[in-house]
């Protein structure tokens, strides 16, 4: 998405390498080791910090989106899709 984004010209290659390294040098700073589940959680963050000070996707809006995601996928039966209302 973010190689997209970048392609598109939507967002800067200098921009996401800055946000991300920001965001990497902080989770490793605060946890005793480099783990993926930092380095998803770092990918992540830079993402939506960047989408949202773009204007492309709210962090309020992100956030509501999950919470849509969350309250459909604990309600949708097992085997079933989960389906998002619009």
């Amino acid at each position: 998405m973010v190689e997209l984004l970048i392609a598109d010209g939507k967002i800067e290659a200098e921009d996401w390498s800055q946000t991300l390294g920001a965001e990497l040098d902080r989770r490793v700073a605060d946890a005793a080791m480099d783990t993926d589940a930092i380095y998803y959680s770092a990918f992540l963050s830079a993402l939506e910090l960047i989408l949202d000070r773009s204007q492309f996707a709210l962090q309020a809006e992100v956030d509501r989106r999950e919470q849509d995601w969350r309250h459909a996928y604990l309600n949708t039966p097992h085997g079933k899709p989960v389906a998002l209302a619009d």
